[in-house]
């Protein structure tokens, strides 16, 4: 299991940073076009834009997994090692319910904009909404196996 999640963690590291490139490329190719020749790509807001979109999400994951979110440690030092997994347990439940209250609403957001597309290329718009979709699947994952974790900790 391990193994199969640096897999995903190192693959959407991987989508990220090819996310990233394509998105500086496109954009800085288009404003050489503008500015040199008067003219630009006309797709390149629109694959831009889904290219920003999914290194949002995925490297909201990413930084899940390694634990690089800002956190609040007010109370956490404070209390005993028998009680920390426990506040551990309810944090993380409390980010997997909002995880979950994402991916409901962006199923719903999917469903309502299914045949809605792009006016340049024509793609989907729900290839974006998708990356919401991915990310709140990923957090739960990641917070539902926190879980586990700490509820380890508290039998032992």
């Amino acid at each position: 299991m391990k193994n199969f999640s640096n897999f995903l963690s190192k693959a959407a590291d991987h989508i990220v940073v090819i996310a990233l490139i394509l998105m500086f490329l496109l954009v800085f190719t288009n404003v050489v076009l503008r500015f040199l020749f008067s003219t630009g790509l006309t797709f390149s807001d629109e694959i831009s834009r889904y290219a920003f979109v999914w290194a949002t999400f995925l490297g909201a994951i990413v930084a899940t997994q390694d634990n690089a979110m800002v956190g609040i440690t007010g109370i956490r030092p404070y209390l005993s090692k028998r009680f920390r997994p426990l506040l551990d347990i309810l944090a993380n439940c409390i980010m997997m319910g909002v995880s979950f209250i994402l991916l409901v609403g962006s199923i719903e957001v999917l469903f309502a904009n299914i045949g809605t597309r792009a006016p340049f290329t024509g793609a989907p718009i729900a290839i974006a909404q998708a990356s919401i979709i991915t990310c709140a699947i990923g957090l739960i994952l990641i917070f539902g196996s926190r879980i586990v974790r700490a509820l380890d900790q508290v039998r032992n």
